[in-house]
């Protein structure tokens, strides 16, 4: 916690999630709810929920496990990273007098837990997430340039079929009126969705990180699809297929999933 502007960063399926959950908690500073003073920096008027990414604390969750994570704090101007005078008297006295901004941030943490726990169906949208692989997609064809240009047209192929699989869900279970049990039973589905995007051997030279479309760089950066970001960084664009491979394939599985998922809920439609 470095100030009090509030920043938020989730795995896409969770950051429509933490954007409403702000709207019922105060903004420490102005006494607003929390989503309106976090809104009024994006011209949008939608605060902007970052890609957890670059920093190696959800590598154990994230990019080893598959388990969605979300990020919360408030920022502001520091100067004193890892430093001696990073001590509990410039907290309370410059940072956060009265540890108003700390105090907030547990009110935050609390209601969302409580959400989480007390949800009948997990806010959890993949058609977010599907879009956001569209974006890592571009991205990976960016940074390689155009010389020769590279063209992912089939893991595009395939997030658009996972896109569409999560609509068909969301959709449904918009009207939908569920048992307990058949609640529990997509429920389990939509917490296998984000293990299926890691894969058991992990990156060359870093095996912590099995993740198909996000892992932080040596540098903290973000890297998207991060094998086919290697292949390209080590120039070796003949490993792209295979790896373009390995992605249209946990798209796919993802997209089974959701269908899955969508079956169990038209049995519970039918007269």
């Amino acid at each position: 916690m470095l100030g009090g502007a509030f920043t938020g960063g989730a795995t896409p399926a969770l950051a429509d999630f933490l954007r409403e959950v702000t709207k019922d908690v105060p903004d420490p500073m102005s006494g607003d709810a929390l989503h309106d003073a976090w809104a009024s920096r994006f011209e949008s008027g939608v605060p902007d929920v970052e890609t957890i990414v670059g920093a190696t604390d959800y590598t154990a969750f994230q990019e080893y496990l598959g388990i969605s994570c979300i990020d919360m704090y408030f920022d502001g101007p520091y100067g004193v990273y890892h430093s001696m005078y990073d001590d509990y008297y410039r907290q309370s006295t410059i940072v956060d007098p009265g540890f108003a901004i700390g105090t907030g941030l547990s009110k935050l943490w609390s209601v969302l837990a409580w959400r989480l726990a007390d949800a009948s169906m997990l806010p959890m949208h993949y058609s977010d997430y599907a879009r956001a692989a569209l974006g890592y997609i571009e991205a990976v064809e960016k940074h390689a340039g155009f010389d020769p240009p590279l063209h992912l047209a089939a893991a595009r192929a395939a997030a658009r079929r996972w896109e569409t699989a999560a609509i068909q869900l969301e959709e449904g279970l918009e009207d939908a009126d569920l048992s307990p049990a058949k609640a529990r039973a997509i429920n389990d589905r939509l917490m296998e969705v984000e293990r299926v995007l890691v894969e058991p051997t992990g990156m060359r030279g870093r095996p912590f990180i099995r993740h198909l479309l996000v892992a932080p760089q040596p540098s903290y950066r973000s890297a998207y699809l991060p094998r086919i970001w290697d292949d390209i960084d080590r120039k070796d664009r003949g490993a792209i297929p295979a790896h373009e491979a390995e992605i249209v394939a946990a798209f796919d599985r993802a997209a089974g999933i959701l269908k899955e998922a969508t079956m169990q809920l038209d049995k519970d439609l039918k007269p």
